[in-house]
């Protein structure tokens, strides 16, 4: 930012260098939908434009800096635009106790990230030193720990919190066993079976917290880390956990594992977000899976996005390929009109609100 604030037509040109090649992409084309539905501007056009032309470009970027002035004034206003009714916001406890975070329960439905927890003695962070703080228990073993946990999810819940999200398919297999306590070491450790079977004995007992508040739990599955990232052997944790609903994120390449699974248990669902970012053919393909192979009330389109801009442009392209999709099952008089609007509706919000009751 210093650069361009210094010398704009040199960190413009930059710019305009590193987009070379990928805009083509969906990560590309969703920015360049959110940019024309929010700033009427195209992101195409001002990259073609010539390199003494920067005016354009201080504009733009004048803007945006008002509107990211005041955070969630700016996410009001999108949601607004947009039709947006609710974000889900995957966050640490500490969130909901930052005096920053205080008016923002209106538009955001805050999800109890557990990942720092499966590390807790491997990675200490700020939000466990938190945690620790808050709850004013420092764990050494089992019951402690399960103690801590116990405190940390009744403040969550006091803070409006709405569910739980693990991020594990990118650095293991989602395999999860849940180990006797006395298999489980609760210090650090370089012994990567004990790390192992310590993630595990956090993810159960968080799942515990979760069923017991009726909450439902995000799952990451596909996208890195392959082939551990498959779903299928999250088929224990399922079975583990008939009162959670479970909702599998993203799914590509997994689609078809995804598929399976959410046809086979009835507390697994589905949310495709992130693939239109990836590719928009992926999300295309999701859809055509699952419209036809599953209930109605079994998937849910959300936007895993990096900014509003990003956001935006992914719903416009989910909404136009959904459309799409649905007129074709129409025009074959296979999906009567009323059908297809109710399936939308449930894919774009209604089961949503169900699943995070927000």
């Amino acid at each position: 930012q210093e650069w361009f604030q210094n010398d704009p037509s040199s960190a413009w040109q930059a710019v305009r260098r590193s987009f070379d090649g990928i805009t083509s992409t969906g990560w590309f084309s969703c920015l360049e939908k959110g940019f024309r539905s929010l700033y009427q501007t195209s992101l195409h056009e001002l990259l073609h434009l010539p390199s003494n032309s920067i005016e354009p470009v201080l504009q733009l970027d004048r803007l945006v800096s008002r509107r990211y002035t005041n955070l969630m004034s700016w996410y009001d206003q999108a949601c607004d635009l947009l039709r947006i009714e609710k974000i889900l916001r995957p966050v640490q406890l500490e969130y909901g106790y930052r005096h920053e975070s205080e008016g923002e329960g209106k538009r955001m439905a805050p999800l109890l990230r557990i990942d720092s927890l499966c590390s807790f003695y491997q990675k200490p962070t700020d939000s466990m030193r938190f945690c620790i703080e808050k709850t004013g228990i420092e764990p050494r073993s089992a019951d402690e720990f399960r103690e801590f946990l116990s405190t940390c999810f009744t403040l969550a819940e006091q803070a409006g919190f709405k569910g739980t999200k693990q991020l594990q398919a990118y650095s293991r297999s989602l395999n999860f066993i849940r180990p006797n306590d006395s298999e489980v070491v609760f210090e650090k450790t370089a012994d990567r079976e004990k790390q192992l079977r310590f993630c595990d004995f956090v993810v159960y007992e968080c799942l515990e917290q979760t069923a017991k508040r009726h909450w439902p739990h995000q799952i990451h599955v596909g996208t890195h880390n392959l082939p551990d990232s498959n779903p299928l052997p999250l088929q224990t944790l399922i079975h583990a956990f008939p009162q959670i609903d479970f909702v599998l994120l993203h799914a590509w390449p997994y689609i078809d594992d995804s598929a399976y699974l959410a046809r086979s248990f009835p507390n697994v669902y589905i949310d495709p977000c992130w693939t239109p970012i990836l590719n928009l053919q992926y999300f295309r393909s999701s859809l055509e899976t699952y419209i036809g192979s599953l209930p109605d009330t079994k998937v849910m389109i959300g936007h895993d996005s990096t900014s509003v801009e990003m956001a935006a442009g992914s719903l416009g392209f989910c909404r136009k390929i959904l459309a799409e999709i649905l007129q074709k099952r129409m025009d074959c008089d296979d999906l009567p009109y009323e059908s297809a609007l109710s399936l939308a509706r449930r894919y774009l919000l209604e089961n949503a609100k169900r699943i995070y009751r927000a």
